[in-house]
């Protein structure tokens, strides 16, 4: 009982901070000096680097917050921990990526967090989110209303 407390607890405290990596903030910055807080939307996530930073970091910070979801869930499960432990998880990766103890607080909205947990948990699912996620931007050419549609219209 105690251990399945422990192992859970540390789930939980790695998987926040694993979700609090500040990769925007430290890409933007890198390449080309700038606090991505502080420009654009001032959100600390892939879109506003995509739009003050570059196509290619913000490719390259997409894929870092999608592998954070990911890896949260993937060390909840490799620590032996509930099924709902390892939901728990990827949720404390999303406060971690929206609210990183190294940034004040002040994160990303988490949105390419959860694609990796839904990468993880449902890997049947994502061909339906992609589908849904292009029709929905072709439509509305505004990828963050499309990234939640397609969340909401994903089946489960």
């Amino acid at each position: 009982m105690i251990n399945d407390i422990f192992f859970i607890a540390l789930a939980l405290i790695c998987a926040y901070l694993i979700g609090s990596f500040p990769s925007a903030y430290l890409i933007a910055r890198f390449r080309k000096g700038i606090d991505i807080g502080r420009v654009g939307s001032q959100n600390v996530g892939a879109m506003n680097v995509f739009y003050k930073v570059g196509f290619a970091e913000g490719i390259l910070v997409l894929a870092i917050d999608i592998g954070k979801g990911a890896a949260a869930v993937a060390l909840a499960r490799w620590l032996g921990v509930p099924m709902i432990a390892e939901l728990f998880a990827g949720a404390a990766a999303v406060i971690g990526h929206s609210f990183p103890v190294w940034l004040k607080f002040r994160g990303g909205r988490g949105g390419a967090t959860i694609i990796g947990i839904l990468i993880f948990l449902m890997p049947w699912g994502i061909p339906f989110y992609a589908g849904i996620f292009g029709l929905a931007l072709l439509i509305t050419r505004f990828p963050t209303l499309s990234y939640s549609v397609a969340f909401l219209l994903l089946p489960g």
